[in-house]
């Protein structure tokens, strides 16, 4: 009987051993994997506590199981949700796009409770928060640390540099950037790059190779399902303003006011600063097209009475839709009265 305990003891060890071998090989998370071995260890005293039917040991060893795996699993659901919800304002590509948002609940993140997967999504999401709140040196340091996939660290490197006004710099971060794409990039940065790429058309007076390339990024956008609204506004505002350098019959106007009901369709109209940038974008294609005053003003005038008479729109965004459009009328020397 002694024999077939130690036998016992000796096996449930050596389980216990392979599989904290195969932990570590598997799990790369300090905190998980010390967590999970401890968790095991426990387990093997169970087992062994239950051959010998001491009731003191198993009541103590399956305790301390419960409050290992509570603690492993309440810091991983704990450090998920709290990612979520970080992702849920720090995506580029959605609507509710909202960096300040998610940089408060990036600073409530623990990185020790993150996954390796977690902080890969993790660092990327605050280099990028970091970027847009002008921390550039913080989004720097980060990007030195390792762990971005190649091209996403050149886009960042080149965002930075434009901010900082290094275009060379920023030319050579963009070409980098297409040399390192691969199949596990962000197909949303592959497209940031590319409409980067066409502004440098523009910049070096390429107007029609840029239209080109800005249709193309206008197109993937759509298959894309693109919402962020920041990025829809840059490339719809590029499109409409390059249009007017094509030597078109008609000065770009049909293609512009085209792409305008198109802009609309991403916008949500009973938003009072979405209904502003609506209004600004007409403006900005009549400018194009050399309008006089009056053409803006009954422009101004049209806006104001769709806005004071929308019935889909509460008291409060009307108040923002009104201040939007006679912030955007008083810039443009129009009588906003």
């Amino acid at each position: 009987m002694g024999t077939n305990i130690v036998t016992f003891v000796q096996a449930t060890l050596f389980i216990d051993v392979l599989l904290s071998a195969a932990i570590i090989n598997r799990i790369k998370t300090p905190w998980y994997r010390k967590g999970v071995l401890v968790f095991l260890g426990f387990a093997s005293l169970l087992a062994i506590g239950i051959k010998l039917r001491q009731i003191q040991l198993i009541v103590v060893s399956f305790l301390y199981c419960l409050i290992t795996f509570a603690i492993w699993a309440g810091s991983w659901l704990g450090t998920k949700r709290g990612l979520e919800k970080v992702i849920e304002f720090a995506d580029p590509t959605q609507s509710c796009y909202d960096e300040i948002k998610a940089f408060s609940f990036i600073n409530r993140i623990q990185t020790e409770f993150l996954t390796c997967k977690q902080l890969k999504d993790f660092n990327r999401y605050r280099v990028f928060c970091h970027i847009a709140l002008g921390n550039c040196n913080v989004a720097k340091l980060l990007l030195n640390e390792g762990g971005i996939e190649p091209a996403l660290k050149h886009f960042a490197l080149e965002v930075i540099a434009n901010d900082e006004g290094d275009y060379g710099k920023a030319i050579e971060e963009l070409n980098a950037g297409f040399a390192t794409v691969s199949d596990k990039t962000d197909p949303f940065i592959v497209l940031q790059m590319e409409h980067n790429r066409a502004i440098e058309h523009i910049n070096d007076g390429q107007f029609r190779t840029a239209n080109d390339e800005l249709e193309k990024v206008r197109l993937r956008t759509k298959l894309l399902n693109i919402h962020n609204k920041q990025f829809l506004n840059l490339l719809y505002v590029n499109l409409l303003m390059n249009k007017s350098r094509l030597d078109l019959p008609d000065a770009g106007a049909s293609e512009g006011w085209a792409l305008i009901d198109e802009y609309a369709g991403t916008l949500d109209l009973n938003d009072g600063i979405d209904r502003g940038s609506l209004f600004n974008f007409k403006l900005l294609l009549l400018r194009q097209l050399g309008a006089e005053g009056s053409e803006k003003s009954c422009l101004f005038a049209d806006e104001v009475e769709e806005t004071l008479t929308d019935k889909k729109m509460n008291e409060e965004q009307r108040a923002v839709a009104m201040a939007s459009l006679a912030r955007i009328a008083w810039s443009d020397g129009l009588n906003p009265s």
